[in-house]
């Protein structure tokens, strides 16, 4: 049973740097969308870091009227009465996740490229680049 040829380092270059920019482009978008979405949560910046938990300023209900009655007396006063609770809300970071990922990934594939260059050799410029001196 002959086996299927295998594709070439050409070949193997041109999918790694599709994958590469559909992967990095992904990531970027990930990371933009779930840095937007909890800013209008928390309506605060958190797109440098990656999280799955943030601060939400809530309020909440007081319990009894003393804590109504103090509830009151800060609005009055100008104070928020706001109280930060721990929420679940992804974000994809771009300085500790896409950042280091698209940065990676591209100097890879350029030491790729540049190995690949450099193994096939010189070339005759007068006969145009895609014939090798032989």
């Amino acid at each position: 049973m002959p086996c299927a040829a295998s594709p070439s380092n050409g070949q193997m270059l041109r999918i790694a740097a599709c994958s590469y920019i559909l992967i990095s482009v992904a990531m970027i978008a990930t990371s933009f969308i779930t840095g937007h979405r909890a800013k209008a949560i928390t309506g605060k910046d958190h797109y440098l870091l990656t999280a799955t938990r943030l601060l939400v300023d809530v309020e909440v209900a007081p319990d009894n009227p003393a804590d109504a009655a103090f509830d009151a007396a800060q609005r009055e006063a100008g104070e928020t009465t706001l109280i930060p609770e721990w929420k679940p809300i992804f974000v994809l970071g771009f300085a500790d996740a896409t950042g280091p990922v698209v940065v990676g990934g591209g100097l890879v594939l350029l030491a790729w490229w540049s190995l690949s260059r450099l193994r096939r050799g010189p070339y005759d410029r007068s006969q145009g680049l895609t014939k090798p001196i032989s």
